[in-house]
């Protein structure tokens, strides 16, 4: 299934792309009107 996704660096587009983000059985196309850096995931209690 083809799916867009508009605000894809937002919180509902990020949490679809990191819960189903590899599900083979759609296919996805992120749209989104800025760009964003890569995100950087941590752990805030080894901190």
């Amino acid at each position: 299934m083809n799916v867009l996704i508009i605000g894809a660096h937002g919180r509902v587009g990020t949490a679809i792309a990191d819960h189903i983000g590899d599900d083979d059985r759609f296919d996805f196309t992120y749209l989104d009107m800025e760009t964003h850096p890569p995100r950087v995931v941590s752990d805030a209690r080894s901190v």
